[in-house]
């Protein structure tokens, strides 16, 4: 189990600074020599500084990672969260997945490829949204 608590200090367009709190507790698991995975909850108060609103949410999330070869490594992630704004009474919804594959080029350089989803609901219906996103990459390790 991890838990972690902090403050997320941001300062908006006006100068003024606000302090919001975050907490995060997890569940982390090496179920076998080749599996890991985790069970994260995240409570955030977020700043939105375009107006200078506060976003109150939550999020949930499971992770999966599996080593395939020495070389080789895939992974699935999935979330859910709610949150609030509250000056401007949005509420939003959020829930998504994805998956991921890392192949490790050279001992310090590995490629990267990303997939994932996410839907937004929320009770104002122009902020509703479906994201597909695709990622590749090189991580270059020093």
């Amino acid at each position: 189990i991890e838990a972690l608590a902090g403050i997320d200090n941001v300062k908006n367009f006006n100068g003024d600074t606000s302090s919001n709190p975050v907490y995060q507790i997890s569940l982390v698991d090496t179920m076998t020599e080749a599996v890991t995975g985790s069970l994260t909850l995240i409570k955030q108060d977020s700043t939105y500084a375009y107006s200078q609103d506060v976003f109150k949410n939550w999020r949930f999330s499971a992770d999966l990672a599996r080593a395939v070869s020495a070389r080789r490594r895939r992974g699935l992630h999935g979330f859910y969260g709610k949150g609030k704004y509250s000056l401007e009474g949005i509420e939003d919804t959020l829930e998504g997945v994805g998956v991921n594959l890392n192949y490790d080029l050279r001992h310090n350089v590995v490629f990267n490829a990303w997939y994932g989803y996410t839907n937004q609901k929320s009770n104002f219906s122009d902020r509703e949204y479906d994201r597909n996103i695709v990622t590749a990459g090189v991580t270059v390790k020093f």
